[in-house]
């Protein structure tokens, strides 16, 4: 579950969501709107959310800085924290490789003209940032690894399209121990992810 601060916040997460989840793929991502009121209102409707979800994430502005004890509060309750610097329109203007003013207004100023008057509390409004940019761009802009990673299910988009019986998981430290490597070359590697490595039997 992804808590976005906004309307704008939340149009952009269901865009990217539209892109990169299918509806086969068995992974379920939903996405909420705080409403606005800033940073510390955001991590504390995440934070008061009791359906069960695997993932909480919060997205937000930093014009107004989340204080270092609601930090630490939803570090300990495990939500992700996502921060757009200083503004949405700033992210945004990363993603497409312009110059981000330091300020929100102007930030808001400089990104409005790229949606060429379209809605920006519509998804579609944001067609212009394609997967290829996206994909281009995630590994030089962490906030969009954050969402992108967390849309793409983590654990469960690593398993998709694994047919065998059985899949084995270790840390990759254990591999290291001598009397794993024999059995390990008889697995199938299939892929990692945060330090895990998956091997089909």
């Amino acid at each position: 579950m992804i808590v976005a601060e906004g309307f704008c916040d939340k149009a952009f997460v269901d865009y990217l969501k539209s892109l990169y989840i299918k509806r086969s793929c068995g992974v379920t991502v939903k996405v909420k709107n705080a409403m606005g009121k800033g940073s510390i209102h955001v991590v504390r409707h995440t934070i008061r959310i009791r359906e069960g979800f695997d993932v909480k994430a919060a997205f937000y502005d930093t014009d107004v800085p989340l204080p270092d004890g609601h930090r630490k509060t939803a570090n300990g309750k495990g939500i992700r924290l996502i921060e757009s610097n200083p503004c949405l329109e700033g992210l945004l203007l990363d993603i497409l490789g312009k110059y981000v003013p330091h300020c929100c207004a102007e930030c808001k100023e400089s990104f409005i003209p790229e949606l060429a008057g379209k809605d920006p509390t519509e998804p579609d409004s944001y067609s212009i940032f394609t997967k290829d940019i996206l994909e281009a761009k995630r590994g030089q802009v962490p906030e969009l690894e954050q969402l992108l990673t967390l849309l793409e299910g983590e654990l469960a988009s690593s398993l998709d399209g694994i047919t065998s019986s059985f899949v084995v998981c270790y840390t990759q430290p254990a591999f290291r121990q001598a009397g794993h490597a024999k059995l390990r070359r008889s697995w199938h590697f299939h892929g990692h992810l945060q330090g895990w490595e998956f091997f089909a039997v």
